[in-house]
C-alpha cells in the first residue's frame, strides 16, 4: 500500500493512500529515498501558506516505466526538476515539454516526493552521476541554485575580477558562494548564525559576521555585485538594505524567499542599480550543474547534511526551522 505525508494544521501526518500508484505511458513510477528540507519549503510553512507544496530536494529509485518511456531502467537512481510540465499548455500538448507554460512545484499528490512513492513526467526526470552517495545526490539541486546565481549574475554584467558579497551562509547562500569560487571569483559570505560562519569557512569559504559588516564603513559601496540568500523566514532578511553595498551602476541579486518582499525604488533609481531574481530554471542548466558538481559535491556533503528517518519528519522539519542543522535530510531506511 502506498503512503504520502500530508501537512496540515501545523503538522505532518502520513496519509494512507489505500492502493499503490501506477504509471501512465508518459510517467516513470519513482521511490523516493531522500528528500532534502529547502528555505523554500520553510518559507511556506513560516507564513502558514495554505495547502504547501514541500518537498523538492530529491533522490528516487524507479519502480516502474510507462509505456512511452526510454532510456531508463527499473532500479536506476534519479532525481527531478522542483518545477514539473503541466501537460495541459499548448506547449505541452505539442509533446514540446521543455518550455511548458504553466509549470507546476512538486509537493502534492501523486508528486509528494515525501512518500513511498511519486509519478514524474519522463521529460522532468534527470540521471544522475553512478558512485555518488544517496545524500550527495539530494543535495545537487542545492548547488544548481548556486549555480543559476552565478549564471544570472553574468546577465547582469559580471566581469572577470568583479568583488562579490552574499548574505545568507545557509546552504543556498554556501553553494552560491562555491559555485562563484569555482569559477575564479573571491566571494565574502555574511552570516549572523556561529555555528554557520564556523562551517563556511571549515570547507574554505570567507565568512564574515553580520553585525561586523553592518556597523563597518569598510563594505558599504564597495562591491560590483552583492546577493540575497537571506529571505524572511528567520526574520526580516536584507532586502531592505542589501542596496547600500554596491557600487554606483552596480548589480544586486535576489535569490532568497520572501512573503511580500518590498524594495526601495528611489535607492536603487539614484544609484543606478541592476536587479534581478533567480527564477525560470531549466532541466537543461540542471542536467549541466549536475555534469559540473558530480566530482565536486561529495566533499561538501558530511559538513552540511543530517539525516533523520521518514517517521521523524516532524522533527526533522523542526530542526531545519531552529538551524539545528545546515541542511536536513530526510530518508528512507535502506
Amino acid at each position: 500500500m502506498s503512503w504520502h505525508y500530508q501537512y496540515e494544521n501545523e503538522v505532518f501526518t502520513r496519509i494512507e493512500n489505500g492502493q499503490e500508484l501506477v504509471a501512465s505511458e508518459d510517467e516513470i513510477l519513482v521511490e523516493p529515498l531522500v528528500v532534502g528540507i529547502c528555505g523554500s519549503d520553510l518559507n511556506q510553512i513560516v507564513h502558514k501558506r495554505e495547502n504547501p507544496t514541500i518537498g523538492h530536494e530529491w533522490v528516487g529509485r524507479i519502480k516502474s516505466l510507462g509505456s512511452n518511456v526510454s532510456g531508463h531502467e527499473v532500479g536506476e537512481i534519479v532525481t527531478s526538476v522542483a518545477h514539473t510540465c503541466c501537460r495541459k499548455c499548448k506547449n505541452c500538448l505539442a509533446k514540446d515539454w521543455h518550455n511548458c507554460l504553466k509549470r507546476s512545484l512538486l509537493g502534492h499528490h501523486p508528486q509528494n516526493v515525501i512518500s513511498s512513492e511519486v509519478l514524474i513526467h519522463y521529460s522532468d526526470i534527470l540521471k544522475v552521476p553512478k558512485g555518488l552517495s544517496l545524500d550527495a545526490i539530494a543535495l545537487l539541486e542545492v548547488a544548481f541554485i548556486g549555480d543559476i546565481a552565478f549564471d544570472r549574475a553574468t546577465r547582469i554584467g559580471l566581469k572577470e575580477g568583479d568583488k562579490v558579497i552574499i548574505f545568507g551562509a545557509g546552504p543556498i547562500g554556501v553553494f552560491t558562494a562555491l559555485s562563484f569560487k569555482y569559477r575564479g571569483y573571491e566571494p565574502i559570505l555574511v552570516e549572523k548564525e556561529k555555528s554557520r560562519i564556523q562551517i563556511a569557512k571549515e570547507i574554505g569559504l570567507k565568512c564574515l559576521n553580520f553585525s561586523a559588516v553592518m556597523m563597518s564603513d569598510d563594505h558599504y559601496l564597495k562591491y560590483d555585485l552583492a546577493i540575497d540568500c537571506t529571505g524572511d523566514n528567520n526574520g526580516p532578511g536584507v532586502l531592505k538594505f542589501i542596496h547600500l553595498f554596491p557600487k554606483v551602476f552596480c548589480n544586486v541579486l535576489i535569490v532568497g524567499k520572501y512573503k511580500e518582499g518590498k524594495l526601495d525604488e528611489a535607492a536603487y533609481a539614484k544609484k543606478g542599480l541592476r536587479l534581478t531574481w533567480v527564477a525560470a530554471h531549466q532541466i537543461e542548466e540542471f542536467q549541466a550543474s549536475i555534469d559540473f558538481w558530480k566530482d565536486k559535491i561529495e566533499a561538501y556533503t558530511a559538513p552540511l547534511t543530517h539525516s533523520l528517518g521518514f517517521d521523524h519528519i516532524n522533527e526533522a522539519f523542526e530542526a531545519a526551522r531552529a538551524r539545528k542543522y545546515m541542511k536536513c535530510l530526510i530518508k528512507k531506511e535502506l
